[in-house]
C-alpha cells in the first residue's frame, strides 16, 4: 500500500508504468494498493501532480499556493488479514480517576482470505494494573438501499443532513446508523473501565500507550500496532465548556501549514517549533483553517 501524505491540487499514481488511481482530496492522505502491478527488483514509482483543478477553487482561502507533494509518501505491507482502521475513544468517569476506552476496528483480507475467528487484543499499562480487552470479529453486511428499513432510512438521511453535527444521536438513530454503517466484511468492538489513571488535561498532558495485537484463530500474533491516547471529558454545558468537569477559555490562533524555507512542507520538528511557540504567547486552541491537519501534528497537540 502506498500513501501520499499531502499534495496540491491533484495527485496520478502510476507503478511500472501503469495507471494505478488518482486522488483530489489534496489535504487527505491517500491510499493506493499497488499489490499487483509491482515486479521482483527494481520498480518505477511515478507520481504526476497538477497544480490546478476544479478542487483548487472549493479549497480557495486565505493561504499561499504551493503546487507539489507537500507531506511523506510512505509504503508499507500487511498479512492476508489486516487491520483496515482502528478507531479508539477514551474519556473519563465523574471521579476523575477511571478512564473508559471504546475501541472499534476493521479488518480486512487479501483474495477473500477467512476471519472467520482472527481476535484483536488491547493491553493497557498504567493506572494500578495493567488492563486488557478482547474481542472476535463478527462479519459485517451492509443491505442495499432498498433493503433498509424505514428506520434506517431515516436515520441515513438524518446524519447525512447534519441533524446529528453535536454526536448526540438518539438510541434508535445509533442502532440504525451502525446496522447500515460498516464498509468492511469484518468488524471488532469493545468498551472497558481503567481504574487509577491520570487524567489528560493542557496543564499535564498525560498520554498512555496502548497496544493492540490482531490474534489468528490459533492465538498467533499476526499484526501488532500501538497508538498513544489521554483519558479525559469533554461536554458543554450552558454557555460553558468543561474539559474533566472544569470551564476551560479558549485563547485560539489560525494557523496553516507554512514555513518561510521550506513553504508548504514540514517535518515533526518543525510543527514542534510551532506548537511551542504557541504556548510560549499562552494559547491553548488552534483554528486548523482551512483543511484536515498532518497527523502527525495532532499527535504533537496530544504530547503538549
Amino acid at each position: 500500500v502506498l500513501t501520499i501524505g499531502g499534495f496540491e491540487s491533484v495527485a496520478s499514481l502510476y507503478i511500472n508504468g501503469r495507471f494505478i488511481g488518482l486522488a483530489k482530496d489534496s489535504r487527505l492522505h491517500a491510499s493506493f494498493d499497488i499489490t499487483e502491478s509491482l515486479t521482483t527488483g527494481k520498480n518505477t514509482v511515478r507520481i504526476v501532480v497538477v497544480k490546478w483543478s476544479d478542487a483548487t477553487f472549493i479549497e480557495d482561502q486565505d493561504q499561499w499556493w504551493h503546487g507539489g507533494i507537500t507531506r511523506s509518501i510512505t509504503i508499507h505491507a500487511t498479512e492476508r488479514v489486516f487491520i483496515e482502521r482502528l478507531h479508539t475513544q477514551a474519556g473519563l468517569l465523574s471521579d476523575g480517576k477511571t478512564g473508559t476506552l471504546r475501541v472499534r476496528a476493521y479488518i480486512n483480507s487479501v483474495a477473500g482470505a477467512e476471519i472467520e475467528g482472527w481476535t484483536l487484543r488491547a493491553r493497557i499499562a498504567g493506572g494500578k494494573k495493567e488492563t486488557r480487552f478482547e474481542a472476535e470479529v463478527t462479519r459485517a453486511e451492509r443491505p442495499n438501499w432498498t433493503e433498509m428499513t424505514p428506520a434506517q432510512r431515516h436515520a441515513s438521511s438524518e446524519f447525512f443532513r447534519g441533524t446529528y453535527w453535536n454526536g448526540n444521536l438518539p438510541k434508535e438513530a445509533q442502532e440504525a446508523l451502525k446496522e447500515i454503517e460498516p464498509p468492511g466484511p469484518g468488524i471488532i468492538e469493545f468498551t472497558g473501565r481503567i481504574p487509577g489513571i491520570t487524567p489528560w488535561s493542557a496543564e499535564m498532558p498525560k498520554l498512555y500507550e496502548v497496544e493492540f495485537e490482531l490474534l489468528d484463530p490459533e492465538g498467533k500474533p499476526v499484526e501488532i500496532v500501538s497508538q498513544r491516547i489521554g483519558f479525559r471529558s469533554v461536554e458543554v454545558k450552558g454557555k460553558q465548556f468543561l474539559v474533566n468537569g472544569k470551564p476551560v477559555i479558549f485563547y485560539g490562533v489560525n494557523r496553516h501549514d507554512f514555513n518561510r524555507e521550506s513553504g508548504r512542507v514540514l517535518t515533526r520538528d518543525l510543527l514542534r517549533q510551532d506548537l511551542l511557540e504557541l504556548k510560549r504567547w499562552n494559547f491553548n486552541a488552534v483554528r486548523t483553517s482551512h483543511y484536515p491537519n498532518d497527523p502527525v501534528f495532532l499527535d504533537l497537540c496530544d504530547e503538549l
